[in-house]
């Protein structure tokens, strides 16, 4: 995960100073670190790999938090590029991955309960297209706390 939080340090410098292209391309390359890390915590998870099941559940949990924090500020910085269908799009497709991860059998409880929690957060992005906060750990669009 320390590449991602790099991805997004960068991202959120880029955001921060209205470089659009650049935070979008941070963020980009912070979906794909993360992306391989989450297929693996849900489907992994759901399959019941041993590996993933000597995961605390925050640790099972963090992959999909990092993803929807990724694409949170993707589709952010595409709102203040002038670009909103990228951003509701993207939002709608995490959505619809999450949908597909929750329809696993076997789907560890509280990894189910995160991605329930999240996919409400992405709605609630959908339905405030017009808010240009990044997404952190904290609500204060000038932290540089992280998700860890």
């Amino acid at each position: 995960m320390q590449i991602w939080q790099h991805w997004m340090e960068l991202g959120n410098q880029a955001y921060f100073a209205d470089n659009w292209p650049e935070a979008q391309h941070c963020y980009q390359q912070a979906m794909q670190d993360v992306w391989p890390v989450w297929l693996e915590s849900t489907l992994g998870a759901a399959a019941e790999s041993g590996a993933l099941q000597r995961l605390s559940d925050d640790e099972l949990c963090l992959p999909s938090c990092c993803l929807v924090v990724a694409v949170r500020n993707l589709a952010n910085s595409y709102r203040a590029a002038g670009q909103p269908g990228r951003s509701r799009a993207l939002l709608k497709q995490t959505q619809r991955w999450f949908c597909c991860a929750l329809q696993q059998p076997k789907l560890p409880a509280a990894l189910c309960a995160s991605l329930l929690k999240l996919q409400a957060d992405l709605q609630e992005a959908l339905l405030h297209c017009g808010y240009h906060q990044v997404a952190s750990a904290t609500p204060d669009r000038h932290s540089t706390s992280y998700l860890h």
